[in-house]
C-alpha cells in the first residue's frame, strides 16, 4: 500500500518520519512559531534541527512535491456506506425531500412525523444486563430477551428494503402519480397486488402488474367484440360508426335528462315564487337550493404560491373559482392526463375525477376545452 510505505519512509524522502512530521505539526500550532526547545521535547529532535526542518520543508518551499495518493472516488465512498459494492450509485437518493428520513442511513430521526417499524423494541432491552449472580434459568431469559430484540431488528431492516425497493417512501406522492398514470381498473388492481409484491424482486412484480393489465385490456377488448357480434356488427368500419352512435345516444340522453332537470327546477321555483309573492310563505321555508345565491367575490391570488406559473387567463380562472394556484394546476394535469389517456373526457367525466363543486368542475372544463387543452366527446 502507497500509505503504508509513505508512513514508513517519510513524507519528503528524508530522514523524518510522517510520525515525527505530524507531531511537529501539532507542536508548533501548540506551543507557537519560535518555541522550539518545546517543540524538539515533543518531536524527540533537536530544536535547531527541527527549526531548519520546517524553515526549509514548510517556509521556504511551501508547496514541496508531495506524494501522489491514490484519491478515493466519491462513488467508492457511496457504495461502501450502502455496504454492496455491486449496487450502481444513484445520483439522487429516493425519500431525500422527506421530512426526518435520512437516505444514507436509511433511517429515520427521533422527531420524524414518519416512525421506524416496530419502534418501541429497544424498551424491552433498555435496562438490561447479565450480573454474575444471575441464574441459568434468568440468564437464559435475558439471552432469549436479546434473541428476539435481533429477530425484531431483523424485520424491521426488512421492512426498510421493501420500502426503499419499492418507492414507498413517499407513499402520497406514489399514489398521487398512479392516479394520474393509471386508470381505475388499473389503479384498483395495484391496491389489491400490493400485499403480494413484497415475496418479488420489483422487476418481477412490474412485469407481474403489466401482464394484469394487459390481460383486463384483452378481455375488455373481448367484451366489445362481443358486444359488436350480439349487434351484427362485424366489420372495423361498423364498429367504429357504432361506437359514435352510442356515444351521440348517450350525449342526446344526458340533454334530455338535463333539460328535463332544468324544467322540473323551473317550475318548482315558479311554484315557491307564487307562493311567496301570495305571501303564503316565508322567506326562510323556501328550500335553499332555490334561493338567490349571492355572487362570490373573486379570490385575491396575487401572493399566493405558485401564481407565477399561471398565464393570464389561467389567473383569471383561478380568482373566479377562488382556487389557489397549486390546487388548479393539480386539477389541470389531472384532467389533460385522463383525457390523453382515455381520448376523451365529459363533464361528467370530469366531476367524477375532481370530485369538487360542480360549478368550478364545470369552468375549469370549459376554460381547458377553449384553450385546446383537452376536447370534449
Amino acid at each position: 500500500m502507497v500509505e503504508a510505505r509513505i508512513m514508513e519512509e517519510g513524507l519528503f524522502f528524508s530522514e523524518w518520519t510522517t510520525q515525527e512530521e505530524l507531531k511537529l505539526l501539532e507542536s508548533i500550532d501548540e506551543y507557537g512559531y519560535g518555541n522550539w526547545v518545546s517543540v524538539a521535547a515533543q518531536v524527540g529532535k533537536d530544536a535547531e534541527e527541527c527549526r531548519s526542518h520546517y524553515d526549509q520543508f514548510y517556509l521556504c518551499n511551501p508547496h514541496p512535491a508531495l506524494p501522489v495518493l491514490p484519491v478515493k472516488c466519491e462513488e467508492d465512498s457511496l457504495r461502501a456506506m450502502d455496504g454492496d459494492p455491486n449496487e450502481p450509485v444513484l445520483p439522487y437518493y429516493p425519500g431525500a425531500e422527506i421530512s426526518g428520513y435520512m437516505p444514507l442511513r436509511g433511517d429515520f430521526t427521533v422527531l420524524s412525523p414518519l416512525q421506524e417499524a416496530d419502534n418501541d423494541a429497544e424498551e424491552e432491552i433498555t435496562d438490561l444486563n447479565i450480573d454474575p449472580e444471575d441464574s441459568k434459568i434468568v440468564i437464559a431469559l435475558k439471552l432469549a430477551t436479546v434473541k428476539s430484540y435481533c429477530w425484531r431488528l431483523r424485520q424491521r431492516a426488512y421492512r426498510k428494503s421493501i420500502i426503499r425497493e419499492y418507492g414507498l417512501l413517499d407513499i402520497r406522492k406514489q399514489l398521487a402519480m398512479d392516479q394520474a398514470r393509471l386508470n381505475k381498473k388499473q389503479f384498483k388492481i395495484k391496491q389489491q397486488f400490493r400485499s403480494f409484491m413484497r415475496f418479488m424482486s420489483p422487476e418481477t412484480a412490474g412485469k407481474v402488474l403489466q401482464s394484469l393489465y394487459t390481460e383486463v385490456q384483452l378481455c375488455e377488448e373481448i367484451r366489445k367484440l362481443q358486444e359488436y357480434r350480439s349487434n351484427g356488427i362485424t366489420t372495423l368500419r361498423g364498429s367504429e360508426l357504432y361506437e359514435k352512435l352510442l356515444a351521440r345516444r348517450k350525449r342526446v340522453k344526458e340533454e334530455h335528462e338535463d333539460a328535463a332537470r332544468r324544467e322540473c327546477a323551473a317550475e318548482e321555483a315558479l311554484f315557491y315564487h307564487i307562493l311567496q309573492q301570495k305571501n303564503l310563505l316565508k322567506p326562510q321555508d323556501i328550500p335553499k337550493r332555490l334561493r338567490e345565491v349571492k355572487k362570490e367575490t373573486p379570490l385575491d391570488i396575487k401572493h399566493c404560491i405558485g401564481v407565477e406559473k399561471l398565464s393570464p387567463d389561467e389567473k383569471e380562472v383561478c380568482s373566479q373559482c377562488r382556487l389557489q394556484p397549486k390546487a388548479f394546476l393539480q386539477y389541470k394535469q389531472v384532467l389533460v392526463s385522463y383525457w390523453k389517456q382515455e381520448g376523451a373526457l365529459r363533464l361528467a367525466d370530469a366531476r367524477k375525477v375532481l370530485k369538487i363543486d360542480v360549478n368550478k368542475t364545470r369552468k375549469i372544463y370549459n376554460f381547458l376545452v377553449e384553450k385546446g387543452l383537452i376536447q370534449s366527446s
